[in-house]
């Protein structure tokens, strides 16, 4: 066994634990798909957290651009043919012109062949000048077809270094998305199970990184899209893994279980007040909105007080972190050029 499947050998143990407990409670007709996906990422576990699937993962990118440059290419090449195709009847005008003027200037001898020349002349550069007002336009549509390719979108900056036990975001959006449909089942059993991982996930340090942005509108998410293909388009780049995870712990905030509301501000405290794994922007204001929520809707009393605590905890932690982040400047003032003359 390598070095880096040492390294990841509890994350993978932790992972793979969480998915038997999720695939043995989702175990129905109804939730097959979800079983069915837990099986594959325990079986390539392994595969995952390895650092040639990230690289792999991060390969992709170029990949796409070069597709996307072969698309292009090929809009451009069909432009050259439509140009071609549509310069021919007046590409041919022009030459058979000329033969005629230089008939004409052969047999009428008072009249000067620059005359023909003269009179054919134009038909060349207004067949030009169309030809080029329709490539031109043709170009602009092959460039606003390019720019509409999906463009990846650049990693967040993390404002902490990560460190070794980290596993990579390709491994982590591979776990988010069998996470999102556990989520999605909406049944507070495997809802535990999901939000305990994450939790321990972020509590290990295994998820590591800033969360940025995330679906404010959490509750436009429906079960019928929780299948893996509608994961996947949802998670293909405009949303970070640490941004997943966040959006996830708050989702299950539409159950209305003391259980999960429990496990849910337990994930939402640990996430915001670790020093590996931090929350600013969307993220941030998503996971306040959350806490605020289940301070006034929930009916454990227990868990309203939980709520506010943790609420209060979240803000403190973020304020000192920005006190103590704050630049010092220094202000220094100039004398005026009358003050300066009469000090003189």
């Amino acid at each position: 066994m390598s070095h880096p499947q040492l390294q990841h050998q509890p994350a993978a143990e932790l992972i793979s634990n969480a998915l038997q407990k999720i695939k043995k409670l989702a175990g129905n007709k109804k939730h097959a798909e979800l079983g069915q996906q837990c099986q594959l990422l325990i079986d390539s576990i392994h595969e995952v957290l390895s650092p040639e699937y990230a690289l792999r993962a991060v390969s992709k990118v170029p990949q796409r651009t070069r597709q996307g440059g072969q698309q292009h290419a090929a809009v451009q090449g069909l432009s050259n043919q439509q140009q071609h195709a549509e310069q021919g009847p007046e590409a041919a005008k022009a030459p058979a012109a000329a033969s005629e003027a230089e008939a004409k200037g052969s047999q009428t001898s008072s009249t000067p062949k620059g005359t023909d020349a003269a009179a054919a002349a134009p038909a060349t550069p207004s067949a030009q000048s169309t030809a080029s007002a329709r490539s031109a336009s043709i170009a602009g549509t092959a460039q606003e077809s390019a720019a509409l390719q999906p463009v990846p979108l650049p990693p967040a900056h993390d404002l902490a270094q990560r460190t070794e036990t980290a596993i990579s975001d390709a491994a982590a959006v591979a776990v988010m998305q069998v996470l999102h449909m556990a989520v999605a089942t909406l049944k507070p059993n495997i809802l535990e199970v999901a939000l305990d991982l994450i939790h321990k996930l972020i509590a290990f340090r295994y998820l590591q990184g800033a969360a940025h942005n995330v679906q404010m509108d959490k509750h436009d998410e429906t079960v019928e899209g929780s299948t893996a293909a509608a994961a996947g388009q949802q998670y293909s780049g405009s949303i970070s893994p640490q941004g997943l995870a966040v959006q996830l712990i708050c989702k299950c905030d539409d159950v209305a279980d003391e259980g999960v509301e429990v496990y849910v501000l337990r994930g939402l405290l640990t996430a915001t007040t670790s020093h590996t794994f931090t929350l600013h922007g969307q993220a941030l204001l998503l996971a306040v909105r959350t806490c605020y929520n289940i301070h006034l809707m929930s009916r454990s009393e227990v868990n309203q007080t939980t709520a506010k605590a943790t609420l209060t905890q979240m803000l403190n932690v973020v304020f000192q972190r920005m006190e103590a982040a704050s630049i010092k400047i220094t202000v220094t003032t100039t004398p005026r050029r009358g003050e300066a003359y009469r000090g003189g």
